[in-house]
């Protein structure tokens, strides 16, 4: 039930196509070149084309149904599959409202709260994260202006791990680790699951690109570190795709959640029932997880 706006897309560009011939031939006649098999030929064209517009029309037609459908049946297909459930977004970069309005869509009716909303800028400023962090090892961080790429990979480790079930190097970092933190609700809660969002500003090769690199790749480690599920999510036009990140950091992900089956991924990946890449790109290993009932190619 989610191909009818390609069928659409299909009839569109027959439609253009066959107009720009109706054109063409057009600007032949109006150069007096035309033959009878050209106006025979323009006719058919133009029969050619209202018919497109006809099948353009009832194409969109069914898009528009099939649309309505999918809004009505999502609330029965997730309702409850996420009882009581706490969901944190991670933005390994800046924030995005798109993206956190699609969770936020994807997780009503499930049962679950969105109850924390994160994002860690670009880079994370380590010298103050140090000078914070006095009196345990990450100290160090304040004592080098390029601290080693291990143990900042461990902090991110620390803080992912902490992300979830929250202890006292997060209560002390946060303003620092992230620009936005819980929006309206301070508090630190454990949590259920996470959802992540990897997209951050291109930074010059060098040491502020490798320490940035790091601690992203030890934050998920943290989070993994903790078994709830994680899941990194783009929208299907996300350039360049993170897909292949998620898969390296070895996490679910879903690559068109701005649509109602990629909103059901989320919801299913978030339960922990299936783990996989899931959306209409090439990386994704099928439309669906399984548990949605959809067949997977």
């Amino acid at each position: 039930m989610f191909d009818f706006r390609y069928h659409a897309l299909s009839l569109t560009a027959v439609f253009i196509a066959l107009a720009v011939g109706l054109l063409l031939g057009v600007a032949i006649g109006d150069s007096g070149l035309v033959s009878s098999a050209d106006r025979k030929l323009r006719e058919s064209l133009r029969s050619d084309v209202n018919e497109a517009g006809r099948q353009l029309k009832s194409a969109q037609g069914d898009v528009a149904e099939a649309n309505r459908f999918q809004r009505e049946v999502y609330p029965l297909l997730v309702a409850g599959q996420l009882d009581d459930r706490s969901i944190g977004l991670v933005f390994l970069g800046n924030p995005g409202k798109d993206l956190t309005d699609d969770v936020q869509d994807a997780l009503r009716d499930t049962g679950a709260e969105l109850r924390s909303v994160a994002a860690t800028g670009n880079p994370t400023n380590l010298a103050e994260a140090g000078r914070i962090a006095v009196g345990t090892r990450y100290a160090d961080l304040a004592t080098s202006p390029e601290p080693d790429l291990d143990l900042v990979q461990d902090f991110g480790f620390r803080i992912g791990a902490q992300y979830v079930n929250p202890g006292k190097l997060l209560t002390m970092e946060r303003s620092t680790i992230f620009e936005t933190f819980n929006p309206g609700n301070a508090e630190l809660q454990p949590l259920d699951a996470v959802v992540v969002v990897y997209d951050p500003d291109e930074l010059e090769k060098g040491y502020a690109r490798n320490a940035r690199d790091r601690f992203d790749r030890g934050f998920v480690d943290g989070l993994r570190e903790s078994r709830i599920p994680v899941v990194g999510i783009e929208r299907s036009s996300t350039e360049p795709s993170r897909i292949g990140w998620y898969k390296d950091r070895d996490i679910s992900s879903v690559d068109d959640v701005e649509e109602t089956s990629g909103r059901a991924s989320l919801v299913f990946t978030l339960q922990g029932s299936k783990q996989g890449a899931f959306g209409r790109k090439d990386s994704a290993d099928g439309l669906l997880p399984d548990i949605v009932g959809a067949k997977q190619p």
